[in-house]
């Protein structure tokens, strides 16, 4: 069971607003804080299993499930919402190491990853390509077994800041070279106009910022490798935590 008070709910639908609830269940027993459910499935039927914890308690999730009958049912790869018939991917349960997410599921667009699907990608995941149509993507932290990323044209938007905390053996951030509003430069990812660093790889153990850059952003190196960062004169900005957990770096100078 989870590790939190939660409650379980099983649905059908096709978004978010239109869902027929299939059965739900909140204790399985007295004094008990997990949940379980018992429902016919009819082949061909995709389900959405839905867990709310108690007075908003929040915490790992573990889901137990069982199958009696003909067939062998299919758990979703990547999971997914839709906003406006357009799909938002919300997780990833598949166990490949080479993870490609796709532009489609299930005949809808794809133009989000949330972040919350990449927590799935744990330490087996070695590379994460972002299919061409898709235009934002979430933070990455916490993959620590990534080594690279490709990006494609189409991704227009990284929410939030210290987009690959924790990407420990992260090499390359690759970004297709028509993309508009991002950079790679040796594996480093930019702004396109090359006057902001956004992320460094986690496993790169030198640099040397190239003249221009204005910008070092918040996170940029969290938890990098780092030993060694040559920062032009040109910096004019060095944002919260851009350089914290650094615990290797020991030469850091100007140019």
């Amino acid at each position: 069971g989870s590790g939190f008070d939660a409650g379980l709910g099983v649905y059908t639908g096709s978004s978010v607003s239109s869902l027929t609830m299939i059965g739900s269940n909140d204790d399985a027993e007295f004094g008990m804080r997990w949940s379980s459910l018992t429902f016919s499935a009819v082949a061909g039927t995709t389900y959405y299993i839905a867990v709310a914890g108690y007075k908003g308690a929040t915490g790992s999730v573990k889901l137990n499930w069982s199958f009696t009958g003909t067939g062998t049912p299919t758990v979703m790869e990547f999971p997914y919402k839709l906003s406006g018939g357009k799909a938002v991917i919300t997780n990833y349960t598949g166990s490949s190491t080479d993870v490609v997410f796709p532009a489609t599921v299930d005949g809808h667009p794809v133009v989000e990853i949330d972040t919350r699907a990449f927590t799935g990608l744990g330490r087996s995941v070695v590379s994460v390509t972002i299919s061409e149509g898709i235009q934002s993507i979430g933070n990455i932290g916490g993959a620590s077994g990534l080594r690279t990323i490709s990006i494609p044209s189409t991704v227009t938007t990284l929410t939030g800041h210290q987009h690959f905390n924790g990407c420990r053996s992260l090499q390359r951030i690759d970004v297709a070279a028509n993309n508009p509003n991002y950079k790679s430069v040796d594996g480093v990812l930019y702004d396109k106009e090359k006057t902001v660093l956004i992320s460094c790889p986690g496993a790169k153990s030198s640099i040397s910022i190239p003249s221009g850059v204005l910008k070092i952003e918040e996170g940029a190196f969290e938890g990098c490798g780092i030993k060694s960062v040559k920062l032009p004169t040109s910096v004019k900005e060095v944002c919260d935590r851009a350089f914290g957990g650094c615990l290797r770096l020991g030469h850091f100078r100007s140019r």
